[in-house]
C-alpha cells in the first residue's frame, strides 16, 4: 500500500507540474525570503476556502435530506455520501438557474438561497447530532478489502489532495477560462441568464457550472 500511495503521489505532482501554473501555496512560500508580505493574501485564500467548505457542505446536507425522501437503494457509506453530493449539487444548481431565469440573479440573492438549502439540509439531518450515527457512517467510509481497496484508499487521497492544493491555484485550463467559470460569472455580472451566442460552449446543459457560479 505505501509503495502505491507513493507512486500516486508522484504521479499527482508530475501532473500539477504540468499544468504549467503552480499551486500559488508553494508560489507564495518561494516568495517569503524576498520579504515580500503575503498576509493578506492567506487570508484571503482561507475566506474563500471557507466559503467553498460552507457551500460544499450545505449542499451535501440538502443531498442527503432529499435522498432521505426517496427510496433509493444504496449499499454503503461510499454510496450514500457520492448520491448525497450529487443530489445537493443538483439541486444547488437549480436554484441558481431559477434566479437567473427571474433575472434576480446577485451575490446577495444567491448568498440568501444557500443560506436556506443550508438551513433545510441541518434541519434534515439532525440525526447526525448523535454520536452513533457518526460512528457508523465513519466504519463504512474507511472500511476496505483487500489490495484493491488499499489501492483504491490510496488513490481517493492523492487525488482528493492534488484537487484541495490545486484548487488554491488559478485557474489556467482553456475549456474552464472559456465556460466553466467564465459564463457563471457573465450570468452575475448581468443579474441574469442571457444569450451568448458568440460563445459554442454556451450551449452545453450547464448544471455543474451553475454550482461554480454559486
Amino acid at each position: 500500500m505505501g509503495f502505491c500511495a507513493a507512486w500516486l503521489l508522484v504521479g499527482s505532482l508530475v501532473y500539477l507540474r504540468s499544468i504549467g501554473e503552480p499551486p500559488s501555496p508553494f508560489l507564495l512560500f518561494s516568495h517569503f525570503g524576498l520579504g515580500l508580505d503575503f498576509s493578506h493574501v492567506l487570508l484571503q485564500h482561507g475566506l474563500n476556502g471557507m466559503k467553498a467548505a460552507w457551500v460544499c457542505c450545505g449542499a451535501f446536507l440538502l443531498g442527503r435530506y432529499i435522498l432521505r425522501l426517496f427510496p433509493i437503494d444504496r449499499d454503503d457509506s461510499w454510496e450514500t455520501a457520492a448520491l448525497s453530493g450529487g443530489l445537493g449539487i443538483g439541486a444547488v444548481s437549480l436554484g441558481f438557474f431559477f434566479l437567473g431565469a427571474l433575472g434576480g440573479l446577485t451575490p446577495v440573492s444567491v448568498t440568501v438561497m444557500m443560506v436556506f438549502a443550508s438551513a433545510v439540509g441541518l434541519l434534515g439531518n439532525r440525526d447526525l447530532l448523535a454520536i452513533s450515527a457518526w460512528k457508523q457512517g465513519l466504519s463504512g467510509l474507511i472500511r476496505w478489502e483487500g489490495l484493491g481497496g488499499s489501492a483504491s484508499l490510496a488513490l481517493f487521497l492523492c487525488l482528493a489532495v492534488a484537487s484541495a492544493v490545486s484548487a488554491f491555484g488559478p485557474e489556467v485550463f482553456f475549456d474552464s477560462l472559456v465556460y466553466h467559470l467564465a459564463l457563471p460569472k457573465l450570468y452575475l455580472l448581468e443579474g441574469r441568464l442571457v444569450p451568448v451566442v458568440h460563445n459554442v460552449y454556451a450551449g452545453f446543459p450547464m448544471l455543474i457550472e451553475f454550482f461554480y457560479g454559486v
